[in-house]
């Protein structure tokens, strides 16, 4: 008896019937011992395992479910002829449908891929408009363009963004524009060093309502503008409406961008795009030349960072067209000093000049790594990768490609078609070197690959003091990483194979790419949460200022913990600080101002217009202005708040 009539006796014969029931009877009980045994060994001591919580429906629901299928096997058998026919009935249907839709898409694909240059343009840029309409709300939420809300800003570098702008807002202006009084006592400091966007400080100083934000409008713009230079930058050699959209999906959606949320200043990558493109461009010189010093100069009200890594590109712009003849030596110079001299005022007007802003950290602290390309430094920022251990920062050294775009790069460069055209060529000679220097000084001054230190650059001390300006040097590889994007999907498009080929693989790369990074692109604030201000503390310091008492001074000077707590207060208030949080500061004046304020406590030589908050770990060190009967001292949880009294 061959197979099929063993089937055929099991499913239509009665006796068989019996036995296939018996079977499935036999199976279930099989299925429920072993369950028992299960629940003896991990479930009779105590709730170790989740599942114990429901002991119940391992018993008998398994068992039950393995009957269930095996009667469902039963009928699949008994009718396997009707369903074969089924399914053979489907399976040309969906031959047909499939044949159906695959000749629609292609008159659409030719369609399309013939409409005029024109057209094409404003409907690709009406797609990626509305895509990053979208994959703004789902990142940051419309919520953020709220000007009155100020909750997403609640922690970490954000609060330090807001309240910058908030002491800058209500403190009086000053010259240069930039610098106020409000924090950083008696030395001041500029909105610049709050990273709090002094661009859009000076344009909303007098127009927004106190204490209201523009950083949500600030952080659309920069999703729009990266969107639309990604759309630019695919079409110098790229045309096709579809491969245009999905190849600038993988420059709009960079995890090197997508990761800097919590640096709103840093989000500015389309001036990085902007540099990119009038380099691969084919325009006007002259238009380029305007174009480049309007980005290098706006860079400097966003940051200083941006604008010394332009600078770098724009100055080897200017080198590569004297080189190539079509600027004089003349001429070259004149739009590199005009240009250079109009950051520096810049700088000069923002207050980046008006303390000394030596750096907190040595040059070299948060450089990138050879392997940063690959290496996404958190478990979080990659579902298919795992972090690659290395001995320098992980936050700036994330230069993270994403999956997709690694299976692009490595399958052109095995294959050895991955193309260097924008750099190869000898007319392109500034555009090279730019992207060396930038090399250079992001994995500078100790060259690392992972965990292993190759070697180390000499540096003078001098050189490495300045660099010391820019500790965190490795986000000079971003242009970097973006070329290396911008040049694999150029080699991928230049292949010789049809549009279609080309549109599946790309969209199948992008589907990976969009899984991969999944998490940078998801929502990033919380808007539940409010600011974890010390009321206490500031309700007793408010207690204490009037007209004349209106300093609060921290002991340690500087970026104290509670800074946030007295920064709020006198945003409000109109009161003045020692304490903030700064990127940059003078460190020699701040200790200096802190010995001061230690001997007037130690001495209780207080000053009668300043109101003195210090921790409780100095309550015996500052003993004397605690008992003194000169001053007035109240208490909260955490801190002593002194005055001196006034006759």
């Amino acid at each position: 008896m061959n197979f099929n009539n063993w089937l055929d006796y099991l499913v239509k014969k009665k006796k068989g019937n019996i036995l296939f029931f018996l079977f499935s009877i036999t199976i279930a009980i099989i299925g429920y011992f072993s369950q028992i045994r299960w629940v003896k060994k991990y479930c009779l001591n105590e709730l170790s395992n989740s599942a114990c919580m429901h002991i119940n429906i391992r018993l008998y629901g398994i068992p039950i479910l393995i009957f269930i299928l095996c009667i469902f096997l039963f009928f699949l058998l008994k009718y396997r002829a009707y369903i074969k026919k089924l399914l053979s009935s489907i399976s040309f249907l969906s031959i047909q449908f499939f044949n159906s839709f695959k000749n629609n898409f292609i008159k659409t694909f030719n369609y399309i891929d013939n409409m005029s240059d024109k057209r094409n343009f404003y409907i690709s840029f009406l797609i990626i408009t509305v895509i990053s309409f979208l994959v703004f709300n789902a990142k940051f939420s419309f919520r953020i363009l709220d000007p009155s809300n100020v909750n997403w800003m609640n922690s970490g570098d954000l609060i330090q963004n807001y309240l910058g702008w908030y002491t800058y807002q209500t403190s009086q202006l000053t010259f240069p524009l930039g610098v106020h009084y409000t924090m950083n006592f008696p030395m001041g400091t500029s909105v610049g060093y709050t990273d709090s966007l002094p661009l859009f400080a000076f344009i909303f100083k007098y127009i927004i309502p106190s204490g209201y934000q523009y950083f949500g409008f600030w952080l659309i713009i920069c999703n729009f503008l990266q969107a639309w230079m990604s759309l630019l930058i695919i079409r110098v050699f790229n045309r096709n409406l579809l491969l245009t959209i999905i190849s600038s999906l993988f420059i709009y959606l960079f995890p090197v961008f997508l990761h800097r949320y919590l640096h709103m200043n840093l989000e500015c990558h389309w001036l990085i795009l902007i540099s990119l493109y009038l380099y691969i461009a084919k325009l006007n010189l002259n238009f380029k030349l305007k174009l480049f010093s309007f980005i290098l100069i706006i860079s400097a009200w966003i940051h200083p960072y941006i604008s010394f890594l332009l600078t770098i590109f724009y100055s080897f712009f200017l080198f590569q067209e004297f080189i190539n003849s079509n600027l004089k030596i003349k001429n070259t110079l004149k739009h590199f000093i005009i240009t250079i001299s109009s950051v520096f005022l810049s700088f000069f007007i923002i207050g980046y000049f008006h303390i000394d802003g030596t750096a907190d950290y040595a040059y070299g602290s948060f450089s990138a790594n050879i392997l940063s390309f690959f290496n996404p430094t958190s478990e979080e920022f990659s579902n298919i990768l795992k972090v690659i251990p290395i001995n320098t920062s992980k936050y700036e050294s994330f230069n993270y490609l994403g999956f997709g775009l690694i299976i692009l790069f490595s399958s052109l460069l095995i294959t050895n078609k991955f193309s260097f055209y924008f750099l190869k060529s000898k007319k392109n000679i500034g555009f090279l070197l730019s992207i060396l220097v930038a090399i250079l000084i992001s994995l500078s001054p100790h060259i690392s690959f992972g965990e292993k230190k190759l070697f180390s650059l000499p540096l003078t001390n001098d050189i490495y003091n300045i660099l010391s300006i820019f500790r965190s040097n490795g986000r000079f590889l971003w242009p970097v990483t973006y070329l290396l994007a911008i040049l694999s999907l150029y080699s991928f498009l230049k292949l010789d194979f049809s549009k279609i080929k080309k549109l599946f693989i790309l969209s199948l790369l992008l589907i990976i790419q969009i899984y991969d990074i999944n998490y940078l692109i998801k929502n990033s604030y919380s808007f539940d949460s409010k600011p974890n201000y010390d009321h206490e503390l500031y309700s007793v310091l408010n207690s204490f200022l009037n007209a004349k008492r209106n300093i609060i001074i921290g002991y340690p000077t500087g970026s104290e913990k509670n800074y946030h707590t007295i920064e709020y207060l006198c945003a409000q208030k109109r009161c003045q600080t020692n304490v903030g949080y700064l990127a940059r500061n003078d460190l020699k004046a701040e200790t200096k101002f802190s010995e001061i304020i230690y001997k007037e406590l130690e001495k209780s030589q207080l000053k009668e217009n300043y109101i003195y908050y210090f921790d409780k770990i100095y309550s015996k060190t500052f003993e004397s202005s605690l008992n003194s009967a000169e001053n007035f001292c109240k208490e909260t949880q955490f801190y002593h708040v002194c005055v001196k009294k006034v006759n």
